[in-house]
């Protein structure tokens, strides 16, 4: 995997950050968080499942910084 700019997970969660960045080892792919850019707006999380409000940070986040982002919602 060889991305022009770095991946950013949409959360805050520097343990989350740290497990993507295990999970990734040994590809040419930087993981960033949230942490690592200015304030960014909360999404309100309403979707009606998890994976409704994962897409929803994903999409927002990507289009907030204009780069690739990957999220997850837990509850």
């Amino acid at each position: 995997m060889n991305l022009d700019g770095p991946l950013v997970l949409a959360t805050q969660n520097d343990g989350k950050i740290a497990e993507l960045r295990g999970l990734l080892a040994g590809f040419d792919v930087e993981i960033r968080g949230l942490k690592d850019y200015g304030p960014i707006p909360p999404v309100k999380e309403d979707g009606e499942t998890f994976e409704d409000n994962a897409v929803k940070k994903a999409q927002f986040t990507a289009r907030v910084l204009g780069l690739p982002a990957l999220a997850d919602d837990s509850g």
